[in-house]
Formats: C-alpha cells, sequence, structure tokens
C-alpha cells in the first residue's frame, strides 16, 4: 500500500494589497480631508457629517481585514 502526501498550497496576500481595502482606506482619507476643510470654514455640520462618515469606513475596513 503506498501513500501520497497531498500537496497544499496557501498564497498569503498582504493585507494592503486588497484592492477593496485600498479602495475603502482612500475613502477615508477623502472623508477626513473633507472634514478637515470643514472645520476650516468653520462648519461644524460638514465636519459632524465627514467624521461620521470617515469612521463609519474604518470600521468597515478593520472589520475587512478580519
Amino acid at each position: 500500500m503506498s501513500f501520497q502526501k497531498a500537496h497544499y498550497t496557501c498564497v498569503m496576500k498582504a493585507p494592503w494589497k486588497d484592492p477593496g481595502l485600498r479602495e475603502l482606506l482612500a475613502l477615508a482619507a477623502l472623508a477626513a480631508f473633507g472634514c478637515g476643510l470643514a472645520l476650516a470654514q468653520a462648519d461644524l455640520l460638514f465636519a459632524t457629517i465627514f467624521a461620521a462618515a470617515s469612521a463609519f469606513i474604518v470600521v468597515a475596513a478593520l472589520r475587512r481585514l478580519q
């Protein structure tokens, strides 16, 4: 009786090479930039909206990493 070894290969990609994750991080950076611009203009409503969007996108990116 002969046994053959199964050869399994698993290629682990770096998380930053995932195009979806890069897109999420770019959106988070864009939202943070919008928040900074809104704060510079002293527009607290838009600053709050952009800050919430940035936080939501960062949470989505962290969930995608898991």
